[in-house]
């Protein structure tokens, strides 16, 4: 019984709250920034008639890329991001599926604009693969010619 007397004069006295309206205008300009996005995708397949003289072998390919940059540029200061993904798979008869590309990208640029013909930036980049790299294995003795 107490928890809905309660709950009525909650509800008659929360029409009376007021909140204070001291809005502070945000400056959302954002012409200072400029992104580029792309995305690709690749499927290539080969055939070759086993009576065609050039040779050639049999494959199957397909690849991916994403690529993203974001800019910025107000009066003398500059700020680059760049981001670049790529992927990418070939199966060939008589082997077994293994990447063609690999790579993850990131660049990362800070410039300071000193004078009209000069400048300074720092640069910090990152470098590395989705998985591991393929290692082919050989049947046969290397060795020098001369020998």
């Amino acid at each position: 019984m107490f928890l809905r007397l309660l709950f009525t004069f909650g509800l008659l006295f929360t029409g009376h709250v007021l909140a204070q309206d001291n809005t502070v205008p945000v400056n959302t300009d954002t012409t200072y920034w400029s992104n580029q996005f792309s995305v690709g995708l690749n499927l290539n397949q080969s055939s070759f008639s086993s009576n065609w003289q050039g040779g050639g072998v049999n494959s199957f390919s397909l690849g991916a890329i994403l690529s993203a940059k974001s800019s910025y540029e107000k009066d003398r200061l500059t700020y680059d991001n760049e981001l670049e993904l790529l992927y990418g798979i070939i199966s060939q008869e008589g082997q077994d599926t293994r990447k063609s590309n690999d790579r993850i990208f990131l660049d990362s640029k800070i410039g300071y604009k000193m004078t009209e013909d000069w400048g300074s930036y720092f640069s910090l980049n990152f470098l590395t693969q989705f998985t591991n790299g393929y290692e082919p294995e050989f049947d046969f003795k290397l060795s020098l010619i001369d020998q």
